[in-house]
């Protein structure tokens, strides 16, 4: 199913995923002591095939990545994606520990995956309390893939509302994307209004 948005929905959904995405920023923000640079929100409707092209990464690499779904009377799910450089100078800030020369410690990845967790239940959390819905959150996981294995397991099939954000730090080093995704039957409610199909 198609779904279409106008432009007052589309601003409306934005600015929800806007307040959520600042909110998770003040997160990483407040446990690294650093100040994370924002890009604008992007936020297209798309199929499942579409997302993996719209992350704003090279197709060929893995990336570190912080996943979580909810769902409730909104669903869908977010993530924070890494590349490896900035993956493993995220870990030693975190942890103290000094880098590996291939890929990150058990001690590494736990800590990505609580930032991860932080943030996430940041962004989600303020994005329903603004729209004054409920949502019930899994248990995040934490992956080392390409952007395509990670789209084709995180998305599920037909449209859905993509948010995509990037943000960078000097210290820490690090640069990384937010992905909030918000399946098509929930949109109407995140907008307040009416989507036509």
């Amino acid at each position: 199913m198609t779904v279409t948005l106008t432009p007052e929905h589309k601003s409306a959904i934005t600015g929800m995923v806007r307040i959520g995405i600042n909110s998770g920023i003040a997160a990483l923000n407040a446990m690294t002591g650093g100040t994370a640079r924002l890009t604008p929100v992007r936020l297209d409707v798309v199929t499942a095939r579409e997302a993996a092209n719209l992350m704003g990464l090279p197709g060929s690499g893995a990336v570190s990545a912080i996943t979580m779904r909810f769902h409730g009377q909104i669903a869908g799910a977010a993530a924070i994606l890494f590349p490896p450089g900035s993956a493993s100078n995220m870990a030693v800030a975190l942890t103290g520990e000094p880098p590996l020369a291939n890929g990150l410690s058990q001690a590494g990845s736990s800590a990505l995956s609580e930032l991860g967790n932080i943030m996430i239940n940041s962004l989600v959390g303020s994005i329903t309390n603004a729209v004054q819905l409920r949502a019930i959150f899994s248990v995040p996981a934490y992956h080392e893939e390409t952007p395509a294995e990670l789209a084709a397991g995180f998305f599920g099939d037909g449209a859905l509302a993509l948010a995509v954000a990037h943000f960078s730090m000097d210290e820490p080093l690090v640069e990384g994307i937010i992905l909030v995704f918000f399946e098509s039957p929930h949109l109407a409610a995140l907008a307040g209004g009416t989507i036509s199909p």
